[in-house]
């Protein structure tokens, strides 16, 4: 992984830091780092958000379109460089009315047995995270599920498609603590799920970038994140 600072002798590109993002991936860190980037001085060129769909922003990343990306855990890092935002938990999507919306908090295991969603055109891998079966390879305290113990759901494209055929009872789904804020609705349940690995925001470039103008956005993130509270203990009790 390459440091911001590993660009500071780097001359100015001739347009500023071109940032990826897709709704909701930041945490909602995006205006902070925008305002943190534009304040680091007058001789950077202005940053231009491209906003764009699942899958995306690394997309755009790869065929030029954005020069520096907000993701979300898992994605393929080959070709790129990143630094860890922000961590936080992920919760258990469930209908309103779920034999299991009462309880407090849930195991993992709780939800055996129970369709969760897959998400169309995912790799093995991130199919894995989102169904909650990348068990220990995601770090201490994961247990995780096995594949047999997630029938499949029906294909997602988008939070909001998630949201809805949950709310139809047709399956349960996990999604990070900042999604689930700014996705409040009647008909939903978010739980905190013991077990279940959490979701990383990350700042990510192509590893050959020498613009200045995307080291100093890569240190406006890092410096922004920094201030943030600790997302892991947000739900503990």
């Amino acid at each position: 992984m390459t440091s911001a600072a590993g660009f500071s002798e780097v001359p100015v590109t001739a347009r500023g830091a071109w940032p990826g993002v897709k709704p909701g991936g930041d945490a909602g860190l995006l205006r902070e780092i925008l305002a943190a980037y534009r304040g680091t001085g007058s001789h950077l060129p202005p940053p231009e958000v491209v906003v764009g769909g699942s899958g995306e922003p690394i997309a755009m990343l790869r065929d030029g379109r954005a020069d520096v990306a907000l993701l979300r855990s898992p994605f393929d890092g080959q070709g790129l460089d990143s630094q860890t935002l922000v961590v936080e938990p992920r919760l258990a999507v469930l209908p309103a009315a779920h034999r299991l919306a009462g309880r407090r908090r849930l195991r993992l295991t709780d939800l055996k047995g129970e369709p969760i969603p897959r998400w169309k055109g995912a790799a093995p891998s991130t199919t894995a995270y989102y169904t909650g079966c990348d068990g220990a390879e995601a770090g201490d305290g994961h247990t995780g599920l096995a594949p047999a113990d997630t029938p499949e759901g029906p294909l997602v494209a988008s939070v909001e498609q998630l949201l809805e055929v949950v709310a139809l009872g047709q399956a349960v789904g996990f999604l990070s603590l900042s999604t689930t804020k700014r996705h409040q609705r009647p008909d939903i349940a978010y739980r905190p799920v013991t077990g279940l690995s959490p979701s990383a925001v990350m700042v990510a470039w192509p590893e050959t970038s020498r613009s200045a103008a995307v080291a100093a956005f890569v240190q406006a993130a890092h410096d922004v994140a920094a201030h943030h509270p600790d997302h892991m203990t947000a739900l503990a009790y």
